[in-house]
């Protein structure tokens, strides 16, 4: 019987296991810290220090590792996701700003402000393992859904590095709009979206030949960060005016605008296109959207100056966005296990008394 008793918790506990769930990391910069975010609670788990100033985050793909660009000591903190420890710091190039990771996790991008140059580390050990000159003042940047090609966005002189990462080298400038600031690809990879801050539009390279093919007028303040949405459908871009444009990517038409009421500053969305995050700098925190509705339903306070600018939200689902979360099958496990071993010691306290 006590075997059985036995077995029946370790199955419950261990053989079911749990459904993966997503989770923020928040870069604050004024604290120098990084800010964890249980999605699915919509509550920081944990707060991690890092380095100086932090800015530019990448999650990778594979949900292991958040690579945190620390800009005023031209380094980069790895957080191990699975205990939230930072277990390595990289010297990258002076004032780290964008982050990205390749879409095979083997690799981490990061752009240099101060001398126009993008880090390539190697993530299995984390090396730096090249670094590659690029246009003036480079800050957003993204890899293509085959891990192939790096697109970099030139602020200062209104251009898009295209990077082969097979050789590390720069095979295409593509001329955009004034002050590109924001860009993300296309589901595909077929295409490249990037946010023209003082135009007012958006500019769409075609990869194949890193030509612009289309451009989409905004008609606000700023677009700045963009986030394409994990079925290709939608783009999100945000405004200086405090508003997120949804796009559907069939036509580029806008299908809806989310008043923010503050200017986000960092936009990431999880793997299932659930719940959309949008960092307020000024208001210390960060907010969370429902996609099916566009609704916020959902305020979490962090840090100080939050920035959070890439991808900061590993994989993972969340069933029901902005209703009370149940118990999972690892914490129903608890809660049975526990009911369990109740029953079985009142039942050990009970025939003691009778053998007695």
């Amino acid at each position: 019987m006590r075997i059985f008793l036995i077995s029946i918790i370790f199955t419950i506990l261990f053989g079911l296991g749990a459904n993966a769930q997503p989770f923020a990391y928040i870069t604050n910069n004024g604290s120098d810290t990084v800010s964890v975010i249980s999605i699915v609670n919509s509550k920081v788990i944990t707060t991690v220090p890092v380095g100086p100033a932090p800015v530019g985050v990448a999650v990778t793909p594979n949900g292991n590792f958040a690579y945190i660009g620390n800009s005023n000591s031209n380094t980069v903190s790895v957080i191990r996701t699975a205990d939230n420890t930072v277990i390595d710091t990289v010297t990258v190039g002076p004032f780290p700003g964008g982050v990205a990771s390749s879409a095979d996790s083997n690799f981490v991008y990061v752009t240099s402000l101060l001398d126009d140059t993008v880090s390539v580390i190697r993530t299995s050990d984390n090396t730096v393992i090249a670094t590659v000159p690029v246009g003036m003042f480079p800050g957003a940047i993204t890899s293509t859904p085959d891990s192939n090609f790096v697109y970099v966005a030139n602020s200062m002189d209104n251009t898009v590095s295209v990077i082969r990462t097979s050789d590390n080298t720069v095979i295409a400038t593509v001329p955009v709009s004034p002050t590109p600031v924001g860009l993300d690809a296309s589901l595909d990879g077929s295409s490249i979206y990037v946010s023209d801050i003082a135009s007012g539009e958006i500019s769409i390279i075609r990869t194949s030949d890193n030509t612009v093919i289309g451009i989409i007028p905004i008609g606000a303040v700023g677009p700045g960060f963009v986030c394409v949405s994990p079925d290709g459908s939608l783009l999100y871009v945000t405004t200086l005016d405090g508003r997120i444009f949804v796009i559907r990517t069939v036509d580029n038409t806008t299908m809806d605008i989310i008043d923010l009421g503050f200017m986000p500053q960092g936009l990431s969305i999880t793997s299932d296109g659930s719940v959309l995050y949008v960092v307020d700098n000024n208001g210390s925190q960060v907010v969370a959207i429902r996609t099916s509705d566009n609704t916020i339903f959902a305020s979490i306070l962090v840090g100080d100056d939050p920035s959070a600018i890439g991808r900061f939200i590993t994989p993972g689902a969340v069933p029901n966005p902005g209703v009370a979360s149940i118990p999972t099958l690892n914490e129903w496990g608890i809660i049975t296990m526990a009911g369990i071993l109740g029953i079985v010691g009142f039942m050990v306290i009970r025939r003691r008394k009778v053998a007695a």
